[in-house]
């Protein structure tokens, strides 16, 4: 064995034994957290130990019974009732509103958001209504920006407003001004 292979072997099992050691490390200090701070059942040790190593989601839904097929299914569902019916129109949507429309539980349709679009509820929802305020901003210049933020389904300038400015970059005031003056030079 030469002398790189030698320290390239020794390398690995120190960087093995550190690694160990964290694990070790980290597990104690779960352990000790979980008598010290409140009393926490070993599945919820383990849980966290789990996020540590990015294997959260797995078992944040190992027992909702959505499989992948189901999933699938409910992702079709979902989009139908986004995109055709538009029910993020409706202000005073939440996640119980869309879990009924679905059929299935709220944790199940904060499962289905989660893992097939990678949003939580609030953020997929405001997307559509950006987009729907988009398409009236542009197919509609009569409309103010207030009367554009209800119709998309806001019922909060605050929360329109950073959303917008989230997804776009711009506030929805910028975003009419570019559209108008894009319209004057095109004429």
């Amino acid at each position: 064995m030469n002398t790189i292979e030698w320290l390239t072997t020794e390398v690995l099992v120190a960087f093995l034994i550190i690694q160990q050691f964290v694990n070790y490390y980290i597990l104690k200090k779960l352990l000790n957290g979980a008598s010290s701070v409140r009393k926490r059942t070993k599945k919820k040790v383990l849980n966290e130990l789990r996020v540590v190593h990015g294997d959260s989601q797995k078992s944040k839904y190992c027992n909702t019974g959505l499989n992948t097929s189901l999933a699938n299914d409910l992702k079709k569902k979902l989009l139908y009732v986004i995109e055709e019916e538009k029910v993020y129109r409706k202000s005073g949507l939440k996640l119980k509103d869309l879990a009924f429309r679905l059929g299935i539980s709220t944790h199940q349709t904060s499962q289905l958001i989660n893992q097939k679009f990678g949003n939580d509820f609030n953020t997929f929802i405001n997307i559509h209504r950006i987009h729907e305020a988009i398409k009236i901003f542009r197919m509609h210049d009569e409309f103010s920006i207030g009367e554009v933020m209800y119709m998309a389904g806001f019922n909060s300038k605050t929360t329109f407003n950073k959303a917008f400015k989230n997804y776009t970059d711009q506030t929805p005031s910028e975003f009419v001004a570019n559209l108008r003056e894009i319209s004057i030079q095109g004429d």
